[in-house]
């Protein structure tokens, strides 16, 4: 029984000390605005009406989230691309009213911004 109090006791002891090491730990930093070779983007004008395509040229195995935000930074469209790859997203702004819209590219270690104005 002694034996058992004692073992529980430097559980306790360990579980304590990780959890205050954790919350010491720094978070891991996102940078903005950062170029990463293996992701690449362009907006590119349609031969449709206020609408634009925006083009991910991913050739990491990670996910890359999409964000279409407004000049509030309200997120008016999200996509999660999960592997490597090409994609087009095209944005029909034909219901949208004229200013400023910034597409973001997200990823584990980035956010880049392309800024897009109507």
């Amino acid at each position: 029984m002694k034996t058992l109090k004692m073992s529980f006791a430097l559980l306790t002891l360990l579980a304590a000390t990780s959890f205050r090491s954790m919350a010491n730990a720094p978070a891991k930093t996102v940078k903005e605005n950062c170029s990463l070779t293996s992701l690449k983007s362009a907006v590119t004008k349609t031969t449709k009406e206020r609408t634009y395509r925006f083009i991910v040229k991913n050739e990491e195995d990670s996910p890359v989230t999409i964000h279409l935000k407004d000049a509030n930074g309200q997120v008016l469209f999200m996509k999660k691309l999960k592997k490597a790859g090409d994609f087009a997203i095209d944005f029909n702004f034909s219901n949208m009213p004229d200013g400023k819209y910034t597409i973001e590219m997200v990823t584990k270690i980035c956010i880049s911004k392309q800024d897009l104005t109507l």
